[in-house]
This record gives C-alpha cells, structure tokens and sequence, in this order.
C-alpha cells in the first residue's frame, strides 16, 4: 500500500522519514552517510527517503558527489 505524499506536508511521512528530517533540521549540512551511521539506517535507504524529503521540498541538497550535504527547506 503506497502511501499519499503532498509537496510541504509532513503528515504522510513515516516515522523513519521523520527521524530523517529532525536529524538534518539539527544537524544543517550533514551528509546521508552520517545520518545512516548516526540512525543505523542502511545508507541506499537514507538516500531514497533524502529524494523523497527534496522532492517533497521539506529538505534542500546541497553540494555533489561525496560533498552532499542535507538541510531544512526554505519556508
């Protein structure tokens, strides 16, 4: 079952997405290797919900290549 995820809205997010989310509000620029270790999330995992959190627009990336880092998102 696919859950119904609106651009902005943090009430469709599970709670590992939101774990994801306090962690990089607390922690601007943390790249998604750390928030794996940090969370004990695999790494290919953090990076899908990190697009899904960009996408969402609640999280913006910063960077490229092994210098990504991760940070709140613009209100």
């Amino acid at each position: 079952m696919s859950k119904l995820r609106t651009s902005g809205s943090t009430s469709a997010l599970s709670s590992r997405d939101k774990l994801i989310l306090v962690l990089i509000r607390e922690r601007p620029g943390i790249q998604s290797g750390e928030i794996s270790t940090r969370l004990g999330i695999p790494n290919p995992t953090v990076k899908r919900i990190l697009a899904l959190l960009v996408n969402m627009k609640l999280i913006e990336k910063k960077g490229v290549g092994r210098g990504t880092g991760y940070q709140a998102g613009q209100p």
